[in-house]
């Protein structure tokens, strides 16, 4: 569990770290979308944020210069709880 500058608790759950660990994502990086991400919809009741990162690394042959993170999670008992993640790879406006 780690605490953002707002000292709200984030516990990485099981499922999120198992996706984290596919994607070759970091607790810091998780964090930082909690922290300074962009909103966007989500379904059931969930919370969702996103940022891009600069990436420029290969995956199977093909060079990806960025990499989407999207953070599913939701807030119980002001603490923030994450669901899963999404890691997406391509290139995005700014």
């Amino acid at each position: 569990m780690v605490s953002n500058q707002y000292k709200t608790k984030i516990s990485i759950e099981l499922h999120t770290l198992a996706r984290m660990q596919d994607y070759g994502i970091s607790a810091a990086e998780v964090e930082e979308v909690l922290m300074t991400g962009v909103e966007f919809p989500a379904k059931k009741g969930r919370f969702a944020k996103f940022k891009v990162f600069p990436f420029n690394r290969t995956i199977r042959g093909r060079t990806y210069q960025q990499l989407r993170l999207e953070v599913i999670y939701v807030i119980e008992r002001d603490q923030i709880f994450t669901v899963t993640i999404y890691a997406r790879y391509g290139v995005w406006e700014d």
